[in-house]
């Protein structure tokens, strides 16, 4: 059984979930006194109807406000025979969605790839593949706005449609990269400023690389306040975002344990949490998908082995969640 708030669980989330997991139950949503119920089977939508006033679903993605209940344990009562494929029915919900809360809840970030699992092209209009033929496993979901020849908001709810039938899947290794990286430069520009000074901050960073570099060749790619290149270069390393926190990750921990014989714990500690506290409010969803605060606090209290493992193992099991994350 699935329940919970609007204001915290976006009902396009709900149904990206009931699709992906292929789950059989009804699916009551309560919203402003009403109470619309959707059946499914399987992940697909039986009463998927051409009409959506009969079901009162009409701009039904637009909803903040309410809540929802999928009881997989109920009977699929439903007299109502789909008139439309799944897909077909998710993508026109899809566009009539004008909420742009609702849209970002789904779609992640700017910064997240949008990467093909399967659309059924014959099912897409003319206007609906020109956003699709965008999709390259390499451009961001800003990328493809720019790029696309059709407005701003459609292309997002195009992109937002797809998401919600399970079609495309979002990868948000570069945003992973990104922000590591960005705690990286800070972290070394900090510590130049100590007693450790500029010049033994970034030779004590480089032998981090030099040494990290013999497991994890994928950090010959980093550089220090790179070019938006050089990041691009590094994120095509890594398959999923936790491939990358753990790796970048692992390199930010060897180093701030590597300075720590210079400069005192909790001097460290204040300059990391500073660092952090900044650069992890711009990016809280990520932060709280792939538990990076938690991890940065492993490094700080200089956890056990045990318990770091037992972090990435939580971790990557949270990539099977609803958001999934590349």
């Amino acid at each position: 059984m699935l329940e919970g708030s609007l204001a915290k669980t976006s009902l396009g989330t709900v149904f990206q979930h009931i699709v992906h997991q292929t789950l059989t139950g009804r699916l009551t949503v309560r919203s402003d006194g009403r109470e619309l119920l959707y059946f499914f089977v399987r992940g697909k939508l039986q009463n998927a109807t051409k009409n959506p006033d009969a079901t009162g679903s009409r701009h039904l993605f637009n909803l903040i406000k309410g809540d929802f209940l999928f009881d997989e344990a109920q009977d699929i009562d439903s007299p109502i025979s789909p008139e439309l494929t799944t897909f077909r029915w998710l993508l026109d919900r899809s566009l009539e969605t004008a909420d742009p809360r609702a849209m970002q809840w789904v779609l992640l970030s700017p910064h997240a790839i949008p990467q093909v699992l399967s659309i059924p092209i014959a099912e897409l209009t003319d206007d609906e593949m020109k956003v699709a033929a965008l999709i390259d496993d390499d451009r961001t979901i800003t990328d493809i706005v720019k790029a696309s020849p059709l407005l701003e908001r459609f292309t997002l709810q195009v992109l937002f449609g797809l998401v919600i039938a399970d079609t495309i899947r979002l990868v948000r290794t570069f945003e992973v990269v990104r922000v590591l990286v960005h705690v990286l430069d800070e972290f070394v520009l900090a510590l130049g400023k100590t007693r450790l000074t500029a010049n033994g901050a970034e030779r004590m960073f480089g032998k981090a690389i030099s040494d990290a570099i013999v497991d994890n060749p994928q950090l010959e790619y980093l550089e220090l306040s790179g070019s938006s290149e050089s990041l691009h270069q590094l994120r095509c390393q890594f398959e999923r975002g936790a491939d990358a926190l753990k790796i970048l990750g692992d390199l930010l921990e060897y180093y701030y344990k590597a300075v720590s014989v210079f400069i005192d714990n909790a001097e460290l500690a204040k300059i990391l949490n500073g660092i952090t506290s900044t650069c992890f409010v711009k990016h809280l969803n990520l932060v709280n998908e792939l538990r990076i605060n938690e991890f940065i606090q492993h490094i700080i209290a200089d956890a056990e082995p045990r318990e770091r493992e037992q972090l990435w193992s939580l971790i990557v099991a949270d990539e099977g969640s609803w958001n999934i994350l590349g």
